[in-house]
């Protein structure tokens, strides 16, 4: 049975077509994840960096925790499809900066305020923890970005 490892997920592959849909090279596409330790993460920053995908400041490498997996498996015979995620750094790797209430000044916040400033809209994942979400959403609200 052939076994295909390649670089995906739900915030990668939307990055990467977000990216392709704005053809006029004036607009970025920034993401903000966490990676692991390992060569999948390798993968991943080489694959959303060469479709002109920026890895924001916000990005980290965890030291002891691998990056975040799917695994899709389809049934030749009746062409059914079963999958599991392990959620890996960008599920458990979050500082606890991205914790803390917006009105709270913290370097995270700093660093996430400056790189909506040139962004028209924010799309979401729900593969990172809610307080992740929940952080971008207000600070990207409070700038009027587009959520």
């Amino acid at each position: 049975h052939p076994e295909v490892d390649v670089a995906g997920g739900k915030g990668c592959n939307q990055a990467i077509a977000c990216a392709n849909f704005l053809l006029d090279n004036r607009s970025r596409v920034s993401f903000i994840g966490q990676f692991g330790n390992d060569d999948a993460a390798t993968m991943l920053k080489s694959t959303l960096t060469k479709n002109g995908v920026e890895l924001s400041s916000l990005c980290q490498t965890s030291p002891n925790i691998p990056s975040g997996r799917g695994y899709v498996f389809l049934q030749a015979s009746s062409g059914k499809v079963s999958a599991i995620v392990s959620g890996g750094s960008n599920l458990y790797s979050w500082n606890n900066d991205w914790k803390q209430p917006t009105d709270i000044v913290t370097k995270t916040s700093q660093e996430l305020q400056s790189l909506l400033q040139d962004k028209a809209c924010v799309l979401l994942q729900r593969e990172v923890p809610e307080y992740v979400n929940m952080m971008v959403a207000r600070l990207a609200q409070k700038r009027k970005n587009c959520v």
